[in-house]
């Protein structure tokens, strides 16, 4: 496995538990709608952010079909949180 792999993989696994961590403790102290929208803001800006800095560093510049899609609903994901 390439370093990098591993980075994706430590970096989704403490996504996910960032995520249910949040689920957890808003339900818990009965804030979680105010807690919801912050972490998916805070959560489609970093990964804006990252396709951001991975097109600039691409030299040949094709965005595929599914980059278009997830960028779409990245963005849907930010007009609602």
């Amino acid at each position: 496995m390439k370093k990098t792999d591993s980075w994706v993989i430590l970096l989704v696994i403490l996504a996910i538990t960032l995520h249910l961590s949040v689920l957890i403790v808003g339900i818990r102290i009965h804030l979680l709608p105010y807690f919801t929208p912050i972490l998916n803001l805070v959560s489609g800006l970093l990964l804006l952010l990252y396709w951001l800095q991975k097109e600039i560093r691409i030299k040949i510049h094709t965005i595929e079909l599914r980059e278009m899609i997830v960028l779409s609903l990245e963005t849907i994901y930010l007009k609602t949180g």
